[in-house]
């Protein structure tokens, strides 16, 4: 029962980060890329940010519910660390800033 709950939510997950990279309005489009290599650069942005959220999703859905699997998916999409650096690195931004504001 609880597998099967894992499973939909992640479902949901996935389909809801499917959505966000089919978006129509985005930044894709002919009259807002001024070039390829902006075009391309855009895209690769908006990948990264939606694969972040995404793991860090699934990264927090496999430790609040002990499911290896999730850990498993996650630590295959995230095999060298690239992107585990990533939110290491906005980890740290967000608490210089908090530090500076507070």
């Amino acid at each position: 029962m609880l597998l099967s709950l894992n499973i939909k939510n992640y479902e949901n997950t996935s389909m809801y980060f499917y959505f966000q990279l089919q978006d129509e309005d985005g930044d894709t489009s002919k009259e807002n890329a001024a070039s390829f290599e902006e075009t391309i650069i855009s895209l690769d942005e908006k990948f990264t940010q939606v694969l972040i959220r995404l793991l860090d999703r699934i990264c927090n859905l496999g430790y609040d519910n002990n499911n290896e699997k999730l850990l498993n998916v996650f630590c295959r999409l995230d095999f060298n660390l690239f992107y585990t650096d990533i939110l290491i690195k906005r980890g740290r931004e967000k608490t210089i800033q908090e530090d500076i504001s507070g």
